[in-house]
C-alpha cells in the first residue's frame, strides 16, 4: 500500500480531502513530511460536521506561485529557493 508521501513524490494525487479534528492528542506523523515535493494546490470546498470536524477539499492548481503573504504582523515570502528546502 502507498502512502501520502510516495503517492505526491510519483505526481498521483489530482484532488486532497483533509478531515481536521480539532482535538490533541499528541505527536504524530507529518502529513507533509521531508522530502516532499512542492504541489499547488487551491481550496475547492469546505464543509462543516454538526460535532465540529471540517473537510477541506483542496484540487490541483498547476504550478508553483511564489510571492509574499501577510500573516498577522509578520510577511512571508515564499521564493524557490525556501521552496526546495
Amino acid at each position: 500500500m502507498l502512502d501520502l508521501q510516495t503517492l505526491l513524490k510519483r505526481d498521483l494525487i489530482d484532488t486532497l480531502r483533509i478531515w481536521q479534528f480539532l482535538v490533541v492528542i499528541g505527536t504524530g506523523k507529518r502529513l507533509f513530511g521531508e522530502g516532499t515535493i512542492p504541489r499547488a494546490f487551491r481550496l475547492a470546498d469546505t464543509q462543516q460536521t454538526a460535532t465540529g470536524a471540517v473537510l477541506h477539499v483542496y484540487e490541483r492548481a498547476g504550478g508553483l506561485k511564489y510571492g509574499e503573504v501577510e500573516v498577522g504582523q509578520e510577511t512571508v515570502i515564499f521564493d524557490s529557493d525556501t521552496a526546495h528546502k
